[in-house]
């Protein structure tokens, strides 16, 4: 492209979220010059994600964040079955889950990776990253080359077959006095919120993001409804942006090409969260870059994949089998779980010290066979039942 200057980078990152920034921190602090791409105009905004997240999470990603980065801690959580009646658990005091300010966070990490030596570019776009002999033309702005790319844009980079497990989903920023300052509320419906659920996360004293999300519902609509429900409030911001629920994508590396948070699928299917996870892949990959280029590990990228489908996997898949059983569930079915819920007092294990962020390991420890089998049931029979509901109503029709 004529007119647009060449610049060399060891490793260049398309996205300025949470696992481009957390690469670049990596690779910058052992040495190697990095640069990233950035389309918005300002780290941190839009503030798409909630920012819940275990103070333990953080620790393992390198990050203590600012007090000016943690709006609130939580102290409970209240979900809401189809007939209103809650559940409620405590907290862990061992865990500590935080709400974190996106915005100041990721600026915070911005700083970081540009005290190790990182360039940021703001307001550019990657348009194309191709791998030619040696390294990796992107072309942006201007054209680039680097030896290694590391692909961090988000859900629009992911391919086409996976854009299906993508879920609408928004989001308002609340004001209003019915808001509990330390209680996180989850609300499931099928019928309301098909495949998710509705939450409202406290941001502190008559303050919160309340959002949704499911499948072919229109959100802002939804949200009115529920603010309506629970006696109004003053909405001083709001953001709309699909959540990815779909698994991991099949390959994290191409050659000299690595992909990471969001773009890899690497959210959890059963929240959409991926502060945990996604960070961690920026970690995993910016380290794996440095071993590459310095070290001459030829295997060091794939190192990468290995590494967090080895801490992950099992996890996600275990996620995902609980989200094909929970989006057949009609509010009876839901119902009838949350009753076992009760029963066993199973919430409680998932606020403690590893369940919050790693449900599988929830899943696995307090659900015993006879209860996989009374939650299989439940779903059978009233799978069961719709067929024999469907088929009487193509009979009607045909007489």
């Amino acid at each position: 492209m004529v007119g647009m200057r060449e610049v060399d980078y060891d490793v260049i990152i398309a996205g300025g979220g949470l696992a481009g920034l957390l690469a670049a921190r990596e690779a910058a602090s052992k040495g190697l010059s990095v640069a990233i791409i950035e389309e918005d105009f300002e780290i941190g905004v839009p503030d798409k994600c909630d920012g819940l997240v275990s103070i333990k999470a953080l620790m393992c990603l390198g990050v203590i964040p600012t007090s000016r980065a943690v709006q609130n801690t939580v102290g409970r959580v209240l979900l809401y079955p189809p007939s209103g009646k809650p559940i409620e658990v405590e907290t862990s005091k061992l865990l500590k889950i935080v709400v974190l300010d996106r915005g100041i966070f990721d600026k915070g990490l911005a700083r970081a990776a540009s005290s190790k030596g990182a360039d940021i570019f703001l307001g550019e776009r990657v348009g194309k990253a191709v791998e030619e002999e040696g390294f990796v033309r992107v072309e942006a702005n201007r054209i680039l080359k680097s030896k290694i790319y590391i692909e961090a844009r988000g859900t629009s980079a992911l391919p086409a077959d996976r854009q299906r497990s993508l879920l609408p989903a928004a989001r308002y920023d609340v004001e209003a006095k019915w808001i509990q300052e330390d209680t996180v509320e989850v609300y499931v419906d099928s019928t309301k919120y098909p495949g998710f659920f509705l939450w409202v996360i406290p941001k502190g004293k008559d303050s919160a993001k309340v959002g949704v999300a499911g499948r072919s519902i229109n959100c802002f609509a939804t949200l009115d409804e529920f603010l309506k429900q629970k006696g109004g409030g003053q909405v001083i911001k709001k953001v709309s942006a699909p959540i990815y629920v779909g698994g991991p994508i099949d390959n994290f590396v191409k050659r000299r090409m690595m992909i990471v948070g969001d773009s890899a699928g690497q959210t959890k299917p059963s929240t959409g969260g991926g502060i945990y996870s996604c960070g961690l892949a920026g970690v995993l990959a910016g380290q794996a870059a440095a071993k590459y280029l310095l070290d001459g590990d030829p295997d060091a990228l794939q190192k990468y994949s290995r590494s967090w489908l080895h801490l992950f996997k099992e996890d996600f898949k275990t996620s995902l089998q609980a989200r094909r059983i929970y989006e057949k569930m009609d509010n009876r079915s839901i119902e009838k779980v949350f009753d076992l819920i009760r029963e066993k007092d199973l919430l409680n294990e998932l606020l403690q010290e590893d369940g919050f962020d790693e449900h599988s390991k929830w899943i696995r420890r307090i659900l015993s066979m006879e209860d996989l089998v009374k939650i299989f049931s439940i779903v059978a029979a009233d799978e069961i039942r719709s067929l024999i509901k469907q088929i009487g109503e193509f009979l009607m029709h045909r007489r």
